[in-house]
């Protein structure tokens, strides 16, 4: 299992990064891949989200994701 913290400029572009990276089809989270939309949040720029991996993903999946950008101090982490 593996947390991946998401920031994109867009909703549509972080989306589009899900589905290149074959987490994401038809508008919806693939099985194994949790999702935790954050959104926009006021006063930080950007589209935020928290993606859980119940699998280890491949190198390609990390890299058709990029610009992963671990926060300091996350807003909201898995239970």
């Amino acid at each position: 299992m593996i947390d991946i913290y998401l920031k994109a400029a867009t909703r549509a572009a972080l989306d589009k990064k899900l589905v290149a990276a074959g987490l994401m089809a038809d508008n919806l989270p693939l099985q194994d891949v949790l999702l935790d939309d954050i959104g926009e949040i006021e006063g930080a720029t950007g589209y935020h989200m928290n993606v859980r991996l119940m699998f280890e993903p491949t190198e390609e999946q990390l890299a058709a994701l990029g610009g992963i950008t671990p926060p300091a101090t996350p807003y909201r982490v898995w239970a």
